[in-house]
């Protein structure tokens, strides 16, 4: 069975291995899904005329009772040992284990009038759902895995890495839900039956568009985001923008892949280091491939004095009309623009011209500047991956394909 040279495989004692996402010199994918990884005819149109749904019809009714015993499950596996230790051998670092756990104690609802809203806000009308989980992370499927349990939904997983944390979420739900688990090289035949009447997809706008051609079944899909963060010079040396860039290991749909730092004048950057913990000897490697292409686009480097420190290059504002040629293409590395004070609202428009760019994360002193002058979503610097589980996902409910892409 051939797997992309990009993805990273741990061996285990007796020959077998797991999957464990993309290397580090891989391009970046955020909650990415490629279509040849879930179609076994790329690019075929399928022609099979879609059912209709019925939008009048809501298939759970939530009551206080089954909302406290989801609570009671979410509020046990945030305190679960054995939950933190899948989430360590997923990321591989405990720095990152750590912001993982504080990002998830902020999604989730934080009580229960806050699950019932969340439910309703998911306008529910479909009763069974294929989960396709995206190659790089098997988090996104928290959310919508944990309203699924609430609106008791029948709900099928197609595996993309390890499955240990889909193992451990079927366990801590017996007894409330369950949801059954495909295996890992299911593919979908163009024309052939989905075991769901639609599909909930965390991948590219490319894999999306494939899949809609190809299957007979609704598909609800959520695209490449990426948040932008913008600091004030005087909050370089802190930590709260490495948390939004390097939280997830820069995979997540809302991982920072670029830093801009203004001041009145454009700064200039004191010397710093980051790191998220030891890297391999593989990542070293890759990550010097990272250094090289930051400093081929024009990027000063910043000295790294240890192997494990990440790569961050800086330069000056370029006035560009678009953005995308400045984000990071690589995980575990961030390009920082400096700006001046009047680059900042021509910084937004160009921001605002880029639809991968759901969110910018930003400290007060830009939140200030910017905030009368942007309609994008904004949050605070070093909450890009605190993702509300509000039933709503990327201004969309989560159960509810746009009728407008039947």
């Amino acid at each position: 069975m051939p797997f992309r040279t990009e993805d990273r495989a741990q061996l285990r004692s007796d020959g077998a291995f797991q999957l464990k996402g993309r290397v580090a010199f891989s391009p970046l994918k955020g909650c990415s899904m490629l279509a040849e990884d879930l179609l076994k005819t790329p690019g075929h149109r399928g022609n099979a005329e879609k059912p209709k749904a019925n939008n009048d019809i809501k298939f759970a009714t939530v009551d206080r009772e089954r909302a406290q015993k989801i609570d009671s499950i979410t509020r046990a596996m945030l305190e679960d040992p054995k939950f933190h230790s899948l989430i360590r051998d997923s990321l591989g670092h405990e720095k990152t284990t750590n912001w993982c756990l504080n990002d998830l104690r902020q999604s989730v609802p934080q009580s229960i009038d806050a699950w019932l809203s969340a439910a309703e806000a998911s306008a529910n009308r479909i009763d069974s759902w294929l989960f396709i989980a995206p190659r790089t992370h098997d988090f996104a499927l928290l959310h919508p895995l944990f309203l699924a349990a609430m609106l008791d939904l029948k709900v099928s997983v197609r595996p993309a890495m390890d499955q240990a944390l889909l193992h451990y979420w079927q366990e801590i739900f017996k007894g409330t839900w369950s949801f059954d688990i495909l295996d890992g090289g299911w593919r979908l035949a163009p024309g052939a039956d989905v075991p769901a009447k639609a599909l909930l997809v965390y991948g590219s706008d490319e894999t999306i568009a494939e899949l809609r051609a190809a299957s007979n079944a609704e598909v609800q899909g959520f695209g490449s985001w990426v948040t932008v963060s913008m600091i004030h010079a005087k909050n370089w040396t802190k930590d709260a923008w490495v948390k939004d860039a390097f939280s997830l290991n820069q995979q997540g749909c809302m991982s920072s892949r670029l830093l801009f730092v203004w001041d009145e004048e454009t700064p200039e950057l004191s010397s710093r280091t980051v790191s998220i913990g030891p890297l391999s000897h593989g990542d070293h490697l890759h990550l010097a491939h990272s250094e090289l292409d930051l400093a081929l686009e024009g990027y000063e480097l910043l000295p790294r004095p240890n192997l494990d420190d990440l790569p961050l290059g800086h330069r000056p504002w370029p006035g560009l009309e678009g953005i995308q040629t400045l984000l990071s293409s690589r995980p575990l590395t961030l390009p920082v623009i400096r700006a001046s004070r009047a680059d900042l609202i021509d910084i937004v428009r160009a921001i605002e011209r880029d639809p991968s760019i759901m969110l910018l994360s930003l400290d007060a002193e830009t939140k200030a500047v910017i905030q009368p002058h942007s309609e994008l979503m904004i949050c605070e610097v070093g909450n890009a991956n605190v993702a509300g589980w509000t039933g709503i996902h990327g201004g969309k409910p989560l159960f509810l394909p746009d009728p407008k892409l039947k």
